[in-house]
């Protein structure tokens, strides 16, 4: 396996955030946990400021081409991040704090998306909508989101879009640069940041007291792991897949999460902080193998299925 690096935030909400489904037109629900795909998002917006005013590098914005007459909207940065496959994994966990999820009305500025011939006939008419929208509303939650690089990947990268830049102080600067989870009013603090230079997987061998971050699961542990509502079981959008960082998005995979808390919470619409490793040391076992971090007297365990 090639040498690996975890990099890791504590952050914090201000007042929570807004994470849209894919696909979605005049519903804009929310989803309830911030999925890789966003904290993938996230880590390129602050690697996109430290290219811009570090490196005069103004990698991250849109891109847009037109493919069988129809407009082909990506993002360079984030399509060169999932290509050179530098993250291997994505993780977060809830430290502290609680977060809970409302639908209401708002009034929404949709001008941007009416044709123009009907904005001229009734500008007043057509400029807002009244769309039901979803928060989660989760002020001072604490969390913590992890990055498991292959090194290797990394300085490909850092050398291609940053030349003469250490790779690893790129991405403690990007992780600096976090400002937000999902739309621009998630607004965060980053806390603290810290890079583990040298990580293994590992055979699992004891379930820490921390607490543990949502991991994937294969397909056929899904049934078993449900089945037992000690946690909850999520289907987020395969971030590995690189049609997803571009439009259109006609199919979307996806990949089973645990998320290490009681169901019910989710099926409340409440995010509780997550449970020990030791709490869900049943379902570690089926997984079996993972990455260990001691940092003092904490240990912490990042679990990985395929590794």
């Amino acid at each position: 396996m090639a040498p690996l690096m975890l990099a890791r935030a504590r952050l914090s909400f201000h007042w929570g955030f807004w994470i849209r489904l894919p696909l979605v037109t005049a519903r804009q629900d929310t989803l309830l946990i911030p999925p890789p795909s966003t904290l993938l998002g996230a880590f390129a917006s602050g690697l996109a400021s430290v290219l811009r005013d570090i490196c005069g590098n103004p990698y991250g914005e849109l891109k847009v081409t037109m493919e069988k007459s129809m407009n082909i909207v990506e993002i360079p940065l984030l399509r060169e991040l999932v290509e050179s496959r530098v993250m291997r994994e994505v993780f977060v966990k809830v430290i502290e704090g609680f977060g809970v999820k409302n639908v209401d009305l708002s009034r929404v500025f949709q001008a941007p998306y009416v044709n123009l011939e009907n904005i001229e006939k009734d500008w007043r008419r057509w400029s807002y909508a009244v769309r039901t929208t979803g928060k989660v509303y989760a002020p001072l939650m604490n969390c913590e989101i992890a990055y498991l690089i292959e090194k290797r990947a990394l300085l490909n990268l850092a050398e291609k879009l940053c030349p003469g830049v250490d790779g690893t102080k790129l991405i403690l600067a990007s992780m600096l640069s976090l400002s937000r989870l999902g739309s621009v009013e998630g607004i965060v603090t980053v806390e603290r940041v810290e890079v583990v230079p040298g990580v293994e997987c590992e055979e699992l061998k004891e379930s820490p007291s921390s607490p543990c971050p949502y991991f994937a699961i294969t397909n056929d542990m899904v049934k078993e792991v449900a089945e037992a509502r000690r946690v909850a079981v999520v289907n987020f959008w395969d971030w590995r897949d690189e049609s997803f960082w571009y439009s259109p998005r006609r199919s979307i995979n996806t990949v089973p999460y645990v998320i290490p808390v009681d169901s019910w919470y989710l099926e409340s619409g409440i995010i509780p902080p997550f449970k020990s490793c030791n709490l869900i040391d049943d379902v570690l076992r089926r997984i079996g193998r993972g990455i260990y971090v001691v940092n003092g007297d904490e240990k912490s365990f990042y679990p990985i299925p395929h590794c």
